[in-house]
C-alpha cells in the first residue's frame, strides 16, 4: 500500500480490478463494511500534528506493524489498527457497522475537501479523490 494517507481506496481498488479482469465476483464496498482507520483516525483526532501514514499511525496507537512497503504487513497492520481504534476511542464501538461505513464514506469526501483547500493554497490545480471505499474506473 502506498505512502498516501488512504490505503483501503487504494487496496480495494486495485482488488476490484483484478477481480474483475480475472472474471471473479468482488464484493462491494456497500455490501461488506470496510472499516478504514486512516478516515477514523483523522475524523477522531482530526487536529493532531505529525504525518498519518499506515507506520506512523502504528506508532501513535501502539500497534505492531511488522515491515512496511509489504503488503501482507501493512495489510495485518491495518486490521490491527481496525482493532484498536474502538478501544482507544469507544465512541466508535456504538456505532453499528453498516452506519460506520456510511459515516466513513461521507467523513472521507469532507477529509478531501479540507486537504484540496490547504493543498491549493501553493498549488491551485492540486486534485484531491474524496471517492472512498472504491476509486471509480477512468
Amino acid at each position: 500500500m502506498p505512502d498516501r494517507g488512504l490505503p483501503a481506496p487504494y487496496a480495494l481498488t486495485v482488488l476490484a480490478r483484478e477481480c474483475s479482469r480475472h472474471n471473479v465476483a468482488f464484493l462491494d464496498g456497500d455490501v461488506a463494511p470496510v472499516i478504514d482507520p486512516f478516515v477514523l483516525d483523522k475524523q477522531i483526532d482530526r487536529y493532531r500534528s505529525g504525518r498519518r501514514t499506515l507506520p506512523a499511525l502504528c506508532e501513535h496507537y501502539r500497534v505492531r506493524h511488522d515491515g512496511p512497503n509489504d503488503a501482507t504487513a501493512d495489510a495485518l497492520a491495518a486490521a490491527r489498527l481496525a482493532w484498536r481504534l474502538p478501544r482507544v476511542h469507544p465512541q466508535l464501538a456504538t456505532i453499528a457497522l453498516p452506519d460506520l461505513h456510511h459515516r466513513q464514506r461521507q467523513w472521507a469526501a469532507e477529509q478531501a475537501v479540507s486537504l484540496r483547500q490547504h493543498l491549493r493554497r501553493t498549488n491551485p490545480a492540486a486534485a484531491v479523490s474524496g471517492d472512498w471505499p472504491l476509486t471509480p474506473a477512468p
